[in-house]
């Protein structure tokens, strides 16, 4: 039933995503925060006051959905306590009762596994039963939920496996990330200080202003540069790295097209380190 009802949670929450199971309702919260304020409050920005406009309630699921997702997060919450409940403190042989059960089951509480499902329907309650927006992050919580598939694993002996791979592996992921990190800072720091541009007034700002411009593409017109600071470029650095290449930012400078390739070249070693000590320790 676990199992079911976990792989249930996940197709509602990414159902809940589509248009398609999606109305605007016609009362909520949001609109009802503005229209209960006059035009002397600040939290009504100037721009909603220049012109009449119609409040939009933001979608919510279809109410089969919004349904099943309650039954859902009422079934963890119930089990959740259950295992509460009935949590039995260990025992040492020969002792009738526990040395110290308060502490067992704080153990218990507090267990990684535990935390997650709670923080998998705590969550949808918190939201749903208090009005105070101050509570509305917990929302943001919602994607505990995704770490109830972990639970998974235990019907599955590819995933465990998998586990115990990765738990193996990990001093070398740490190396991996080491020199993920002195990669980052070098290449970023010195195609962020190539590609900088120059800085001089320019029509590309709005209002027109200074700022670091540098030359396209193209090698005739110019542009912002959008090397704006080293932790920026840790970025650059990453997306080149792992060969993905986003393009939105791109050195453009001869100099910068060669520290590029550079990066290029230390990315094929980096996808290449994983993939054998994975594979090695696979077999």
């Amino acid at each position: 039933i676990i199992f079911f009802m976990i792989i249930c949670s996940n197709v509602v929450m990414v159902l809940q995503t589509l248009d398609h199971f999606e109305y605007t309702p016609s009362d909520c919260r949001f609109c009802n925060k503005y229209d209960g304020h006059s035009r002397n409050d600040d939290i009504i920005p100037d721009r909603f006051l220049e012109r009449m406009i119609i409040c939009t309630c933001p979608p919510r699921p279809i109410p089969p959905l919004a349904k099943g997702e309650k039954i859902i997060m009422c079934f963890f919450a119930m089990e959740w306590l259950a295992r509460l409940i009935c949590f039995e403190p260990w025992r040492e042989k020969g002792q009738d009762r526990p040395r110290n059960a308060l502490g067992s089951v704080f153990h218990f509480f507090f267990e990684p596994h535990s935390v997650m499902d709670l923080m998998a329907f705590l969550p949808y309650f918190v939201e749903k039963y208090t009005a105070n927006s101050a509570f509305m992050s917990f929302r943001l919580m919602r994607i505990f939920r995704i770490f109830q598939l972990i639970r998974l694993g235990q019907y599955s002996v590819t995933f465990c496996t998998l586990v115990n791979v990765l738990i193996s592996s990990l001093p070398s992921i740490n190396m991996l990330g080491i020199a993920l990190i002195f990669g980052g800072v070098f290449f970023g720091t010195v195609v962020y200080w190539l590609e900088r541009g120059e800085w001089k007034y320019t029509d590309l700002l709005d209002p027109p202003g200074f700022a670091h411009v540098r030359i396209g593409k193209d090698g005739l017109t110019e542009e912002l540069s959008p090397f704006r600071s080293i932790p920026g470029s840790f970025w650059w650095f990453i997306v080149t790295v792992t060969t993905v290449g986003y393009g939105d930012m791109v050195p453009t400078s001869p100099a910068g097209k060669m520290v590029g390739s550079c990066a290029m070249l230390v990315g094929v070693l980096v996808i290449a380190f994983p993939v054998s000590v994975f594979s090695e320790l696979w077999s």
